[in-house]
């Protein structure tokens, strides 16, 4: 019984870690898209001969509107991921922390 709870646990911080990889994955995806659009506009200037794909990678916005919405994106998803990354150790440490009060009750 012992070496199965503690697996268990160790399942749950496994599992934790891959949602926290997942999440990651998505800041990193929008502020990737973010500074990209900035690089877009930048080389795409003139609204009128642009593409209509650009146009779609855009969202349609006006180049201003598309660049400072894509940097502002960028930062807040780079500001997020270290709080994620400095807050997992705490909530890796609570979830082992819940398995041994349980233990104890039992």
């Amino acid at each position: 019984p012992q070496v199965a709870e503690s697996l268990l646990v160790k399942a749950d911080v496994c599992r934790f870690e891959g949602l926290r990889e997942y999440v990651y994955l998505v800041l990193n995806f929008f502020a990737f898209y973010g500074y990209a659009a900035c690089i877009l506009v930048y080389y795409f200037q003139n609204e009128e001969a642009q593409p209509s794909f650009m146009r779609t990678v855009l969202l349609h916005l006006p180049n201003a509107d598309a660049d400072w919405l894509g940097n502002a994106v960028g930062d807040f998803m780079w500001t997020v991921e270290p709080i994620v990354i400095l807050g997992s150790p705490l909530v890796a440490q609570s979830i082992t922390k819940d398995t041994k009060k349980k233990e104890k009750v039992a």
